[in-house]
């Protein structure tokens, strides 16, 4: 694998990891419900996913990630986007919901936690902010998820609206590492992959990777680690 570089890690822009993936691809069959996919779709960017960049006003192609609020002062994101910062998290900003140009709200880091271990199953933290974030909802991570998958993200091209894919399939599983049938451009890095539950969002993993044979990207689910520090807050 060879690593990408997010804001903090001297240069790259949150371009994801590329890696193998050996074999030929699971095939996924998904039995969609007339409207099922109306009513996915219908489902709008929840405010907690929001952009990760260094500085107030990243220009077009300068390094940015993508991350999700999942606690009042806790933001999820792959951990290269964060590393080359850890050491000056005040220099991280969250931008939450950011549209346009425009955030719902914005904090920087007061510190960073990374996931336990090594490797690509690891490539995980959290960005504690400064401050907590009012009047957004946090997105609760799942235990579990289908097969189908959506993910928000801050292209590095283009980093002051999200785009957005639904048809992220869980192509492939080893333990905690999903190999995805959606693309993953510079940028993508840190973006959740989410699914619906109760007319919401829930956090079912978090892209780090892209594939470079074939077609795809990796997510990663959330560690035990990092999620009790998100259910201690």
């Amino acid at each position: 694998a060879e690593r990408g570089h997010g804001p903090g890690a001297g240069g790259g822009g949150g371009r994801p990891f590329r890696v193998r993936v050996a074999g030929a691809a699971l095939a996924v069959g998904l039995a969609l419900v007339p409207g099922a996919a109306a009513a996915w779709q219908d489902l709008a960017m929840p405010g907690a996913v929001g952009r990760i960049s260094l500085g107030a006003d990243p220009r077009h192609g300068t390094a940015t990630c993508t991350g999700t609020l999942v606690a009042p002062d806790l933001v999820l994101t792959a951990g290269h986007c964060v590393r080359g910062a850890a050491a000056a998290p005040a220099a991280i900003l969250f931008s939450a919901g950011m549209t346009d140009g425009t955030a719902v709200a914005e904090g920087r880091g007061a510190a960073v936690i990374f996931a336990q271990g090594q490797g690509l199953a690891a490539d995980l933290a959290l960005l504690r902010l400064s401050r907590r974030l009012e009047g957004i909802a946090p997105l609760p991570i799942g235990a579990e998820s289908g097969p189908r998958l959506t993910r928000f993200g801050y292209r590095r091209d283009g980093p002051d609206t999200p785009d957005r894919e639904d048809l992220c399939l869980i192509l492939e599983q080893e333990g905690p590492v999903l190999r995805l049938g959606c693309s993953a451009q510079a940028g993508h890095s840190g973006a959740a992959v989410l699914s619906p539950v109760a007319g919401g969002w829930q956090v079912a993993g978090v892209m780090v990777a892209r594939v470079t044979t074939g077609f795809g990207s990796v997510a990663v689910r959330v560690p035990a680690d990092l999620a009790a520090v998100i259910a201690a807050d």
